[in-house]
């Protein structure tokens, strides 16, 4: 059996506040279910504050049980543009604030615990 690099999970259609739950169900059964997950949020419509807070919560709750979450690149242009609003990413897509380097989407598997 070959190691599993990471779960791909896709997040689709609206991630915002209207399917906060079914968001929240779906993280959650990810981050149970694998040790690495990348999250390819480019076939979302709509990203809000919630997707923020759900996306956060899921990658400390990974973190918290030894395990990572992180975003795929591109990020989906809701997502992107959310982010860009908020200021948690500059204009380049790049992070406002080193707290802020999370949204900074990654091309390939990151090494280590992305805590």
């Amino acid at each position: 059996m070959t190691e599993e690099r990471y779960y791909t999970l896709v997040l689709h259609g609206d991630a915002g506040i209207r399917n906060a739950q079914e968001l929240a169900t779906t993280l959650r059964e990810a981050v149970s279910g694998h040790d690495r997950i990348g999250v390819d949020t480019q076939a979302m419509a709509v990203a809000d504050l919630t997707t923020t807070q759900l996306l956060l919560a899921a990658r400390n709750k990974a973190a918290a049980l030894g395990k990572s979450l992180f975003l795929l690149a591109p990020l989906g242009e809701p997502l992107q543009q959310f982010l860009s609003g908020a200021g948690f990413l500059d204009p380049a897509g790049e992070p406002g604030r080193p707290e802020t380097d999370f949204w900074t989407a990654v091309t390939e598997q990151p090494t280590g615990n992305w805590a």
